[in-house]
C-alpha cells in the first residue's frame, strides 16, 4: 500500500509507527529469545560443573571409605558405613545431572551425547571397580573379622596350645605374617611358607601323640590356606596404586576426569559459537531496526510539513547525543497529531534518560564502593606490614637473616614474630585461619596476644605461651558458646645464652601443628610440634604442647615456615611437599642467607610455573 494513501497525519503516523512496533516487538521477542538461549546455556555448564565437583567429592568419600573404614571393626561388623551411605547419596546426584544434561536439546544439537554416555559409562565402571573392591575389603576383614580374623584365630590356638613349640619359629610366622600385612611385598608369603614348614617340622619333633600332631598340624594348615588366600585378594586389591583393583580405579578415574574436561572443553567451544552467533543476530535486528526507523522518518519527513521535518530533526539531534540529559524535542505549538507525537516523544525522551542516569549513578555507585574496597585493603596491607618486624628489628637480633613472605592475597593469614626480653629472644612462625580479609584478622588477634603473654604477663617458656595463647584465643573468639573453629598453627623458639657454655647458644622449641629445620654438622634436622592448633572448637587440650631443646655451637642455621610453601602445586596438581622443602634447604644450607632467598624463589618459581598460589607462603632463616 502507497504512503500517500493515507490522506491524514494521524493515518500516516499510526502506519509509521505501527511498522516500527511491530520491528520493536520483533527486537524484543528476539532478545527474550537470546537471553533464554544463554540462560539455558549457563545452566548447561553449571550442570557440567556439578558434575566435576560431584566426582571429586565422591573420590574423596571413597579414599576416606579405604582409610577409615578399611581398619574400622564396627564395619565389618555391621556391614554399614557412613562413607558408602554418603557415596551412594552424590552417585545419585550425578546420575541425576547427566540426565538433566540429556534434556537439553542443545547437548544433541552439539553432537555432545556420545561424549556424555562415555561419561556415564567411565562412572558405571568405576562404581564396578569400586564394588570389588569393596567386597575384597569385606572378605579381607580386620583383626576378628574376614580373612585376617579367621587367621588371627588359627595362629592363636596355635600359640596357646600347651605343646612346647618352637617360640621363635612362631614369632618368625607371626613376624613375616605382619610385614606382608604392612608391606605388602609377596616375598613376606614366601618367607611365611618356609617358616610355617619349620613349624611343621618342629611339630613332628616334638609332639609324639599321633592324634595332637594332626590336631596341631590341621591348625598349621588352616592358618596356612586362609593366610595364602588374604594374600590372593590383597593381590587382587592391589599393594599399591599401581597394581590389582587400586590400579584399575586410578586409571578409570584419571579416565573419567579427561572425559569430563574433554566435554566441557567441547561444550565451552559449542558455546562460544552459539554466543557469538547470538550476538551477530541481535546486532544485525538491532541494525535492521535502526535502519528501518530511518527509512520511515525519511518518509515521514518528505510527507509532512516543516513541524515534523522539524520534529524529526530533533529526535534526531536526541539520537546523536546519546539521549544527552539536556537535549529535549523541540516543542511543536499545535494540537494536532503533531503536537501529540511531539509531547509522547518528550515523555518518551525523559524515560529514557531517567533510566540511562539511573544506570550511570549505580555504575558510579559500584565503582566507588570497588575504589573504596580496594583503599581499605591497601590500609589493612599497610596496618598488617607494621605489626611486622621490619629490616632494623631482624638486623639487630640476627647476624644473618632472610624472610620469604607472599601473601595469596592483599593481606594475609600468616605472620612473623620477634620479641626480645632482657637476654632472652623470641621467634615465632604463624599461620593463621584461612588467607586474605579474615586471616589477616586471626594475625592482628594472634599477634597482640602473643605481645601481651611474652611482655606482659612476662610468660617465657614457649610450651606454657602455646596453652595461654589456645586459652586466650578460645576466650577472646568466644569459641566456648559458639560453633567458631578458627584458630592458628604455631611454631616458637625461645633463644638465650647456654648457662654450661657462654659462647652457645639454647633454643627452646614448641609447636603447635608446625615444625622447624635446624643445621647441625652438615645435616638438616628437624623438630615436631605438638598436633594440636591453636583455638579452634575441637577437643584436644588433652595433648598437652611440649618444649624441645637443642645448642647451636656455631653458625648453624634455623628455619620456621607456614605449610603454605609445602601446599603449593605444580601445574600436574602435584604439592610441593615437606621432603622436597628440605632437601633444597639442605642443599642451600652452605650459602649466605641473602642467596639461598633468591634460590627459593627460582625453585618456587620453576615448580609452580603458572599454577596460582594456592595459600600465604611464609619461611624465614637465620643464624644467631
Amino acid at each position: 500500500m502507497p504512503f500517500n494513501t493515507f490522506k491524514t497525519i494521524k493515518a500516516k503516523l499510526l502506519f509509521s509507527f505501527g511498522i516500527i512496533f511491530l520491528i520493536t516487538c520483533v527486537v524484543i521477542g528476539s532478545n527474550l529469545w537470546f537471553t533464554n538461549k544463554e540462560e539455558r546455556l549457563g545452566r548447561i555448564v553449571a550442570l557440567l560443573g556439578d558434575i566435576d565437583r560431584n566426582i571429586h567429592i565422591l573420590n574423596k568419600l571413597e579414599k576416606d571409605f579405604f582409610t577409615d573404614e578399611a581398619i574400622n571393626p564396627d564395619f565389618y561388623r555391621t556391614g554399614k558405613s557412613e562413607y558408602l551411605y554418603r557415596r551412594e547419596r552424590v552417585l545419585n546426584t550425578i546420575y541425576s545431572k547427566i540426565e538433566g544434561l540429556r534434556q537439553f536439546p542443545e547437548i544433541s544439537q552439539f553432537e555432545l551425547l556420545s561424549d556424555l554416555d562415555a561419561v556415564k559409562k567411565d562412572i558405571d565402571e568405576y562404581c564396578e571397580i569400586f564394588n570389588k573392591l569393596h567386597d575384597f575389603v569385606r572378605i579381607r576383614g580386620f583383626k576378628d573379622y574376614g580373612l585376617e580374623g579367621k587367621m588371627r584365630e588359627s595362629i592363636h590356638t596355635i600359640e596357646e596350645s600347651p605343646y612346647p613349640l618352637d617360640k621363635t619359629i612362631l614369632l618368625t610366622v607371626r613376624r613375616h605374617e605382619k610385614d606382608f600385612i604392612l608391606r605388602k611385598d609377596e616375598d613376606y608369603v614366601r618367607k611365611n611358607i618356609l617358616a610355617l614348614r619349620e613349624l611343621e617340622e618342629d611339630v613332628v619333633k616334638k609332639i609324639k601323640q599321633e592324634e595332637a600332631q594332626k590336631q596341631v598340624k590341621y591348625l598349621i594348615n588352616n592358618y596356612r590356606d586362609t593366610f595364602l588366600q588374604l594374600a590372593n585378594v590383597e593381590k587382587e586389591i592391589g599393594f599399591d596404586s599401581q597394581s590389582g583393583l587400586k590400579k584399575q580405579l586410578r586409571q578409570i578415574s584419571d579416565k573419567l576426569l579427561i572425559q569430563l574436561n574433554l566435554l566441557n572443553h567441547l561444550l565451552i567451544q559449542k558455546t562460544n559459537d552459539v554466543y557469538a552467533n547470538i550476538n551477530y543476530a541481535f546486532f544485525s535486528t538491532i541494525a535492521l531496526y535502526v535502519v528501518v526507523f530511518i527509512v520511515f522518518a525519511f518518509f515521514i519527513t518528505q510527507s509532512l510539513s516543516l513541524p515534523i521535518s522539524r520534529l524529526s530533526r530533533s529526535i534526531n539531534d536526541v539520537i546523536d547525543s546519546n539521549f544527552a540529559k539536556d537535549m529535549k524535542v523541540i516543542s511543536v505549538q499545535s494540537k494536532d497529531e503533531i503536537g501529540g507525537l511531539a509531547e509522547d516523544f518528550q515523555y518518551m525522551l525523559t524515560k529514557v534518560q531517567e533510566s540511562i542516569e539511573e544506570i550511570s549513578k549505580k555504575s558510579e555507585k559500584i565503582e566507588e564502593k570497588q575504589h573504596l574496597l580496594m583503599k581499605s585493603l591497601e590500609y589493612a596491607k599497610q596496618i598488617q606490614s607494621a605489626i611486622l618486624p621490619d629490616d632494623e628489628d631482624l638486623s639487630n637480633c640476627f647476624a644473618e637473616y632472610f624472610v620469604l613472605y607472599m601473601p595469596k592475597d592483599v593481606v594475609s593469614g600468616d605472620f612473623y614474630w620477634i620479641n626480645r626480653r632482657n637476654d632472652k629472644l623470641f621467634v615465632a612462625m604463624v599461620d593463621c585461619t584461612g588467607h586474605g580479609v579474615p586471616g589477616a584478622f586471626m594475625s592482628m588477634i594472634g599477634h597482640t596476644l602473643l605481645n601481651k603473654i611474652v611482655t606482659q604477663t612476662k610468660i617465657h617458656d614457649p610450651a606454657t605461651i602455646l596453652e595461654v595463647l589456645h586459652i586466650e584465643v578460645k576466650d577472646a573468639l568466644k569459641q566456648e558458646n559458639n560453633k567458631n573453629d578458627d584458630g592458628m598453627d604455631i611454631g616458637i623458639c625461645l633463644i638465650e645464652s647456654d648457662k654450661h657454655n657462654p659462647k652457645h647458644c639454647k633454643v627452646t622449641f614448641a609447636g603447635a601443628k608446625s615444625k622447624l629445620f635446624y643445621t647441625d654438622k652438615g645435616e638438616l634436622k628437624e623438630l615436631k610440634g605438638t598436633k594440636r592448633s591453636i583455638g579452634g572448637g575441637k577437643k584436644s587440650e588433652a595433648k598437652s604442647f611440649e618444649n624441645q631443646e637443642f645448642v647451636l655451637k656455631g653458625s648453624e642455621i634455623i628455619y620456621l615456615f607456614t605449610d603454605g610453601i609445602t601446599d603449593q602445586q605444580n601445574l600436574s596438581g602435584e604439592k610441593y611437599g615437606k621432603e622436597r622443602l628440605k632437601d633444597l634447604l639442605m642443599n642451600v644450607s652452605h650459602l649466605p642467607l641473602r642467596e639461598q632467598y633468591g634460590r627459593l624463589l627460582i625453585e618456587l618459581n620453576n615448580f609452580m610455573q603458572t599454577q596460582a598460589q594456592r595459600d600465604d607462603i611464609s619461611l624465614i632463616g637465620f643464624r644467631i
